[in-house]
């Protein structure tokens, strides 16, 4: 990390690293190239409020979401933050969500994840990422997450995903097999 943010490492070297193969390094490399391309762009990320949907959730909801250089600053705003719980969710769910988001950092941020919550929010974006393997994966765990919470997420996020139909092994031992109701109602949904 100290490299990463040195001022002496050029835009090349930090542009190698945005290549690098551990998530971490890549991130990092990612957000310092944002906030020498954009620290305004940084600074405004970094203050934005959730705003309360219809459905009663928190959400981000900005045109900055979209901006290029936007996703490194909110997953770094995720991990390094030390935001309150909701605010952390609808951290989660608006990176989760980014097609851009590579499948080892969804699934290097739901390692990482001590709120069940926010792990929760992280398997929402699993449901349509790009990366079909690393989704498939991240399923996988939430399907054996200690939360309930997330392993009802979990279970009806395979009925919506694409390749779901491969988790009907984990899907079925939920239905049978697990303690919380709310886990056996999603499972039962995604299996049929």
């Amino acid at each position: 990390d100290e490299l990463v943010v040195s001022p002496e490492l050029s835009l090349g070297a930090l542009e190698a690293l945005a290549d690098h193969a551990d998530w971490r390094v890549r991130h990092q490399a990612e957000v310092t190239l944002a906030y020498r391309a954009d620290p305004e762009l940084a600074g405004r990320i970094a203050t934005l409020a959730p705003v309360t949907t219809r459905a009663g959730t928190p959400a981000l909801s900005s045109p900055l979401l979209s901006e290029e250089m936007a996703l490194p600053l909110m997953v770094d705003r995720l991990v390094h933050g030390g935001e309150a719980g909701a605010l952390r969710v609808s951290l989660a769910r608006a990176v989760s969500a980014d097609e851009a988001l590579s499948g080892d950092t969804l699934i290097g941020l739901y390692a990482q994840e001590a709120d069940a919550e926010v792990r929760a929010a992280l398997i929402v974006g699993a449901r349509k990422h790009p990366d079909a393997a690393a989704s498939l994966s991240l399923l996988t765990q939430g399907l054996a997450d200690s939360s309930a919470l997330v392993r009802a997420e979990s279970a009806a996020a395979a009925g919506s995903h694409p390749q779901g139909a491969s988790l009907g092994d984990a899907l079925i031992a939920a239905l049978r097999g697990d303690e919380a109701a709310e886990v056996r109602g999603s499972a039962a949904r995604a299996a049929g």
